[in-house]
């Protein structure tokens, strides 16, 4: 055999192995649940980013889940940088309205979250003094409420 067969056949036995293993890959990725996606993205590592945040969205949207979308839009945004994560959330926000308003505890969930990701995303970059006075009245009022309860 020629060099050249034999390089075809090396080339030809190394795709069937990586076409095998991406259908491998794909069927353990459509078996993968919501809740499932969530523990990879709390877990220790950077598994979520790197490997499932686009399998995240891909199944939101043939699904057409528009908590799950705005979800995957949120989550990605604490690994981007801060324009982009701004982007992330208006769209995760944009989603969270179009949540239907018959599963109302989603719709606010859903909201909530994305406001919530959003100013834990700003809150560092803003300085206490920087805030207005009724903001920091409003932080000193819910402190004694909390002292109450």
């Amino acid at each position: 055999m020629s060099v050249k067969v034999k390089d075809f056949f090396f080339f030809l036995v190394l795709s069937v192995i990586g076409l095998n293993a991406q259908k491998t890959d794909s069927k353990h990725l459509d078996s993968i649940t919501y809740q499932e996606l969530w523990s990879i993205y709390t877990g220790p590592t950077n598994e979520y980013i790197e490997r499932y945040a686009k399998y995240h969205f891909e199944k939101a949207k043939k699904e057409k889940d528009t908590y799950q979308l705005a979800t995957s839009y949120r989550m990605r945004a604490f690994w981007e940088e801060m324009p982009v994560a701004m982007k992330l959330l208006d769209t995760a926000l944009y989603f969270a309205k179009k949540v239907p308003k018959q599963q109302m505890h989603i719709h606010n969930n859903a909201l909530a979250e994305v406001y919530y990701t959003k100013g834990a995303i700003l809150l560092p970059m803003i300085k206490i003094s920087q805030l207005p006075k009724h903001l920091l009245r409003v932080g000193i009022m819910q402190k004694r409420v909390m002292i109450r309860i």
